[in-house]
């Protein structure tokens, strides 16, 4: 019989339109950056990837495997992120 501290349960699946933060804090204290998935792909090397543009600034985009984007040591989920198939609302210009 397992043990229940062996069980690992998987992580959610991730979507267009989800929300991440970096965990680690800035130089300065601060939170991470938040991201959202932009688009999924399976690269040709056969490994699923997200595409993220950052929240507070959507012409900053980079692409993580999504192995990384579910390490929960580097990202964690925001819950109530813009569903798929809505349009993520544009910075407010200050």
């Amino acid at each position: 019989m397992p043990q229940l501290g062996s069980l690992k349960s998987s992580p959610p699946p991730i979507a267009r339109g989800q929300h991440y933060r970096e965990v680690q804090l800035s130089m300065f204290g601060r939170p991470g950056p938040e991201w959202i998935v932009e688009a999924l792909f399976t690269g040709i090397d056969g490994i699923g990837h997200a595409s993220l543009m950052r929240a507070s600034d959507h012409s900053q985009r980079k692409t993580l495997s999504l192995a990384v984007l579910n390490e929960r040591r580097r990202f964690t989920p925001i819950p109530g992120g813009t569903p798929a198939g809505e349009p993520t609302p544009a910075p407010a210009l200050v």
